[in-house]
């Protein structure tokens, strides 16, 4: 819990970083790709959320992932305050995209064969990077398919799915850590460690600062109005609602505190019952 706390203030730290220093010195770019990425975005789930367009890939979600399909009970939040959107949804959704760009990057490295710095912060590449909300219109779709807590129970795995982290992992070959690495690996060995960190600095803030901007404006105004949009087009599918209780895998020793298997009847360490008798 206290790592991913750590992790969460970094990346906060990180990307806040980027949209200042990017601020500082573009800030008349901002003003331009941000709401050209929020339209992007507007626009991505507004078409995927269509009547037509939802009874297509309804049908197709429903033909690759086997089993029966659900809606897990749960209120949509009628209105998050800005400190909500800023510090905890905007961070939350922001690594989605970034590996997006990132791994763009790193299919535009393979295939545009690029050798050197200079070539690097010059045609498409830098285009990408300039346009980066544009680029990864795919991520607030994906963000709507997880939030709308719309699962399917798998049969063979014995587990219940969300959808939308089931579509993600068909991703992992753009938005994946092994991509990351692949990336920082292709570009050590081409620039050497210095440009290497400069160039992924650089990439990082050009591209990254519009990113976050975008995700807080979207989540703000539009995100889960898609959200319950979705929600009520699964509705009329017949769609059950349920409400799933967890049980712990393990239960605690009344006595010396220790952790047993949750049908053992003696704990493994004082040898106390742990069958309790009604009162």
């Amino acid at each position: 819990m206290e790592a991913a706390k750590t992790l969460r203030i970094l990346w906060l730290t990180f990307i806040l970083s980027a949209t200042i220093v990017y601020f500082a010195f573009g800030w008349w770019l901002l003003i331009i790709i941000t709401p050209l990425g929020l339209l992007v975005w507007w626009l991505m789930n507004k078409i995927t959320l269509s009547e037509k367009t939802f009874e297509i890939w309804f049908r197709l979600f429903k033909y690759f992932f086997k089993g029966e399909h659900f809606l897990l009970k749960g209120k949509m939040p009628e209105k998050l305050a800005w400190k909500e959107v800023l510090f905890t949804e905007s961070i939350d959704k922001s690594f989605l995209p970034v590996l997006f760009m990132f791994g763009i990057i790193n299919y535009a490295f393979r295939y545009l064969n690029i050798q050197t710095p200079e070539q690097a912060l010059k045609g498409p590449l830098i285009i990408l990077l300039g346009f980066s909300t544009v680029v990864v219109f795919i991520a607030p779709y994906l963000w709507v398919l997880i939030d709308s807590k719309w699962f399917f129970y798998d049969k063979k795995s014995n587990k219940i799915i969300n959808v939308g982290e089931q579509l993600l992992i068909y991703f992992r070959g753009i938005a994946g850590a092994t991509i990351i690495l692949s990336l920082i690996a292709t570009i050590v060995r081409r620039f050497g460690i210095y440009n290497t960190v400069i160039f992924l600095i650089v990439s990082f803030i050009i591209g990254g600062a519009p990113i976050f901007l975008t995700i807080i404006l979207y989540i703000k105004y539009f995100h889960y109005k898609f959200v319950k949009k979705l929600r009520q087009h699964l509705l009329n599918k017949k769609l059950p609602i349920l409400e799933i209780q967890t049980q712990p895998a393990k239960i605690t020793c009344p006595y010396c505190g220790a952790r047993n298997p949750l049908k053992a009847k003696f704990c493994i360490k004082c040898g106390a019952s742990l069958e309790y008798e009604p009162i």
